[in-house]
């Protein structure tokens, strides 16, 4: 069995479409299996900047972030590990 790599990760979004972006990418997070500990927006004129501090496998986080990425109204998705 293949040792899973678990930490505390964020992932940082940049989109447009405001509110509807922010509840769209929420509800995928929904979907991911990681312990959300923080979440932040900030709107940037018609960008909208989120900030998703979460605990769990390296697999989940990646997952998601690849999940956000397809979506239409995301610019770009970064995902790193803080410990």
């Amino acid at each position: 069995m293949a040792s899973q790599c678990t930490g505390i990760y964020v992932i940082e979004v940049s989109a447009f479409n405001g509110m509807d972006a922010v509840m769209r990418l929420s509800n995928m997070a929904r979907r991911a299996k990681l312990e959300y500990r923080n979440i932040s927006a900030s709107f940037d004129g018609r960008v909208v900047r989120l900030r998703i501090e979460a605990a769990g496998e390296e697999k989940e986080v990646h997952w998601l972030a690849a999940k956000m990425e397809r979506m239409p109204e995301v610019y770009a998705v970064a995902a790193k590990r803080l410990s």
